[in-house]
């Protein structure tokens, strides 16, 4: 089975929002195939995607997300 794919916590260093040292992490939301991380996505505040965003990470709509 390979690892899974991840989403970026929003930091500088391409750690996975759900903190999991194997698999790699992607710059797109539609590549991203890690539950964890996909659950993270949906809870995400404001700040948290607005920081994803400015290291390049790329939603799948244009939309800002407006969740608090």
């Amino acid at each position: 089975m390979r690892p899974f794919i991840h989403a970026p916590d929003g930091g500088s260093f391409g750690h996975a929002l759900c903190e999991n040292p194997r698999g790699d992490v992607t710059e797109y939301e539609r590549d991203v195939d890690c539950g964890e991380c996909l659950d993270a996505l949906e809870r995400a505040d404001v700040g948290l995607l607005q920081r994803m965003r400015k290291h390049g990470f790329q939603f799948l709509d244009s939309r800002p997300r407006t969740r608090a």
